[in-house]
């Protein structure tokens, strides 16, 4: 019987929540200078100034163009699937959360995975309009350790959801329906508006020695959080997906497609 996992990793963020109880005046001072050494960049390209290295405090970031290695597999648990998470933001475990959100297999109602987190084993929950949200949002400290990270286990789900959220839990009410509302970027009333925040989709299909799994690192939607994914045992496509370089090199190489096709 095969085993398989999944591996996703989150890479650098260094965007602050202004609103967040732990901010603090290091990420002020990391964010700051990464923002000017970004803006000396840009203007070295015309010659106006010498160019600039990021300086990391917390530690420099991956190399932008080599990807992650795979982990050993996790310890595994019958019928379900593992699947570890490894921190490579910059910030503390006890600083990155996680919600997993979806829908269940016999009808489609749309569920929270609720973890255990002395075992990381998932249980899903139906969605109750009026419920607090944030009792199944958790820190990455909450989760085993396991495989160079931390690792939880689903069992079967459609359109699994992995929500990352920096520094803040996400907020992630139930409306009627009953539905799980999903954060508005757009709007500065939401209450997620100044938390930095991202997905990674799965979904598992348990069948009798014939599982179907898929995985999706998706920045079609929206992009805040290069997080990359790697599937053990992947056969129909390719094992991995994703983005793993740091969030500023992503964003700085966006901004000048953007500025070259609008110019």
């Amino acid at each position: 019987m095969k085993r398989l996992f999944i591996l996703i990793a989150c890479f650098s963020s260094t965007l602050l929540s202004a609103n967040s109880k732990s901010f603090s005046r290091d990420w002020l001072i990391e964010f700051q200078n990464e923002f000017i050494c970004e803006e000396k960049q840009e203007l070295s390209s015309v010659g106006l100034t010498s160019s600039c290295v990021p300086n990391f405090p917390f530690g420099p970031p991956p190399n932008p163009f080599v990807p992650p290695p795979n982990p050993p597999a996790p310890p595994f648990q019958t019928g379900l699937l593992p699947i570890i998470i490894v921190n490579n933001s910059g910030l503390p475990d006890t600083q990155v959360f996680i919600t997993v959100t979806g829908k269940n297999i016999p009808n489609t109602a749309q569920v929270f995975l609720s973890i255990g987190t002395g075992t990381g084993i998932g249980t899903l929950t139906n969605a109750i309009v009026g419920q607090n949200p944030t009792l199944y949002c958790y820190s990455l400290s909450q989760l085993p350790s396991a495989s160079g990270g931390r690792v939880f286990y689903s069992p079967g789900i459609r359109t699994g959801l992995v929500w990352f959220s920096m520094i803040n839990k996400l907020q992630l009410p139930v409306i009627a329906g009953p539905a799980i509302q999903q954060p508005n970027f757009l709007n500065t009333s939401d209450p997620n508006y100044l938390t930095n925040f991202d997905i990674y989709e799965y979904a598992y299909i348990p069948g009798a020695g014939n599982s179907a799994i898929g995985t999706d690192a998706t920045a079609v939607s929206f992009f805040s959080i290069p997080l990359y994914g790697y599937l053990k045992g992947a056969t129909s496509s390719a094992s991995t997906t994703g983005l793993y370089q740091p969030r500023s090199f992503i964003l700085s190489h966006a901004a000048k497609i953007l500025a070259s096709d609008f110019s």
